[in-house]
């Protein structure tokens, strides 16, 4: 139909060569798996998406070895009325695989870049993507087992919106080198955000990493962040759904909406007729031969058990050892925490480091915090406990509402208030007994506060923390948190509180009334994944008593995925479709 090539039914085809105002889309059937070998294309719309699924069981771009492929939209698109859709470069309303070890480029001068409204399943491939508004955005899931990626984005990089299906909305990242710049969140994800490796440098983000539950099990991961680091926040549900749900009674939802920008839609909808969209007859297809893309299944990612993310008096109300904010902070929820149980972490935020609106588990990894200078945000922010078991965390930044570990943790940690601001560059030392060297970090911000935690320091042990060449002070560590001035002197409670200016916080009324025991760390186990590309979300338990209904989970079983298919011999030549396998392309 002009220059948009309709393809109407299962197979493999073929793209090659140069469209400069036209559309792929795709229209097939219900059950129909439809496989785009991108073979040297360079394709365009002015007015649209440039790649339009509108039906198909699933959609695969397969990256051709040794080919650059650029896809771009326009800055306006035309809709018939009432239409919102499509609104990205590339757009699905099914699944959506990309696959190959080619290369494709992505503009999204409109609004997004790739965009599925059901899972979207990125195995491998070079991929550099800029939008407008979000870049890489899987509503019911997005999963990531490999590739190469540079992305710019406007407003989210890497996202999963759906909030009012339970058991979705997650992101889970296994492998791949990430090189991100965003104007919102970095990585968000509308459930739980679970990162088992790779190598992800975040330049810049409004917040780094968001969810509603937070996991790292390895990877080596630099973050730069204006506001939060890693953040657990949200119950996952629109406020509607909460509500048909009859979940969490009068908690504040901060789910991201994923509906589009409608206001610039409106501004460029016209009624004109673009194309007739009319579903055909699909046809039977045979999957094409080579690596298979399998949608995540299993059971579904639901928090660890016992974890009801709650506070003990002692931790929140200033009355334990590194006590945190007093009476200000909201009450802990029972579905928000983050997990660390591996990986090397290292995050550079202007908020809080990190931000749990639930609990924090530590079991291993190296974790090191270069917080705020402000005194409304600390390197830690938790509403629950935070519960240290293994690996090495570090932290400096502002001491106004700064916190230490929890006395649940096995593993020792020690946070020191400093008496004056100190410079960018300061070394801060611990040092036994002997004078060894246990650990040190050298903040790379002025700070007024510095955390040790290591399997190395043990409770009972004596320890001198030193500032560059000097000795501030000696301490032994009598308690499992401790928390001192520069002089050695305990501190008790925190800075934070109601009288931020002195050592400890003042203490609420009803305190031990107004707060929930405290919860059970999760064991810490790091989930596997299966080899290949078969990306099954990890298992934790089963979720809290009063975690909205359902639960946080992943997606179910959706079969099997095709992979990468040989391109035909023989294939080059202009702009158009190819079947390879019975399909019926129109042009």
């Amino acid at each position: 139909d002009g220059s948009i090539v309709t393809i109407s039914s299962a197979g493999t085809y073929v793209l090659s060569g140069t469209l400069s105002d036209g559309q792929i889309l795709i229209d097939a059937g219900d059950d129909d798996i439809v496989q785009l070998v991108m073979n040297g294309t360079d394709l365009s719309c002015l007015d649209s998406a440039p790649i339009y699924g509108v039906n198909a069981d699933e959609i695969v771009l397969t990256l051709a070895e040794g080919t650059e492929n650029i896809i771009s939209d326009g800055t306006t698109y035309s809709y018939e009325a009432d239409e919102e859709e499509p609104d990205a470069a590339i757009f699905s309303h099914d699944d959506l695989d990309i696959n190959g070890s080619g290369s494709l480029t992505v503009n999204g001068n409109y609004l997004k870049g790739i965009r599925s409204k059901d899972d979207l399943t990125i195995v491998n491939g070079t991929l550099n993507v800029t939008a407008v508004d979000d870049a890489i955005s899987g509503k019911d899931g997005l999963y990531i087992a490999g590739g190469t990626f540079v992305v710019n984005a406007g407003e989210d990089a890497l996202k999963s919106s759906n909030d009012s299906d339970t058991d979705k909305g997650d992101v889970h990242i296994t492998a791949g080198i990430f090189s991100i710049n965003a104007g919102d969140d970095a990585v968000h994800a509308e459930k739980n955000l679970i990162i088992d490796g790779g190598t992800i440098n975040i330049e810049s983000s409004t917040e780094a990493l968001e969810g509603m539950t937070v996991t790292v099990n390895g990877g080596d991961i630099n973050l730069v962040a204006s506001d939060d680091g890693i953040n657990a926040a949200g119950s996952g549900l629109s406020d509607d759904t909460e509500q048909a749900a009859d979940t969490a009674a009068g908690t504040e939802s901060t789910a991201k909406d994923d509906t589009t920008d409608s206001a610039k839609k409106q501004a460029t909808a016209d009624t004109d007729t673009k194309k007739d969209m009319t579903p055909p007859d699909g046809g039977d297809m045979t999957p094409p031969n080579g690596e298979t893309m399998t949608p995540p299944d299993g059971e579904a990612m639901t928090p660890p058990d016992g974890d009801t993310a709650a506070a003990s008096a002692g931790d929140r109300a200033g009355g334990g050892f590194g006590g945190g904010k007093g009476g200000f902070m909201d009450e802990a929820t029972d579905y928000n925490y983050i997990r660390i149980t591996g990986g090397t972490i290292t995050v550079d935020a202007g908020g809080d480091g990190i931000d749990s609106n639930g609990n924090l588990y530590v079991s291993g990894g190296n974790i090191t915090i270069y917080g705020p200078t402000n005194d409304g945000n600390g390197p830690l922010d938790y509403a629950g406990t935070f519960e240290i078991t293994g690996g090495t965390f570090l932290a400096a930044g502002s001491s106004g509402m700064a916190q230490n570990a929890s006395d649940g943790s096995t593993q020792p940690s020690l946070l020191v208030y400093l008496t004056s601001t100190q410079e960018a560059g300061t070394i801060f030392t611990l040092c036994d007994a002997s004078g060894t060297t246990i650990t040190s970090i050298t903040p790379i911000k002025s700070c007024q506060c510095i955390l040790f935690s290591t399997p190395d320091m043990a409770q009972g042990n004596t320890y001198t923390v030193k500032s560059n060449d000097t000795a501030l002070c000696t301490v032994t560590l009598e308690n499992i948190a401790t928390s001192i001035s520069e002089d050695g002197s305990e501190v008790q409670g925190g800075m934070g509180g109601k009288n931020p200016g002195n050592m400890g916080g003042e203490r609420p009324e009803n305190a031990d009334d107004a707060r929930p025991e405290a919860g059970t760390a999760p064991d810490g186990t790091a989930d596997e994944m299966p080899a290949g590309t078969d990306m099954m979300p990890p298992t934790d338990g089963t979720a809290p008593e009063n975690a909205p209904a359902g639960g946080p989970g992943g997606p179910g079983s959706q079969g099997g995925r095709p992979g990468a298919q040989g391109i035909p011999g023989g294939q080059d030549g202009g702009s158009g479709a190819q079947n390879d396998s019975g399909g019926n392309a129109t042009q």
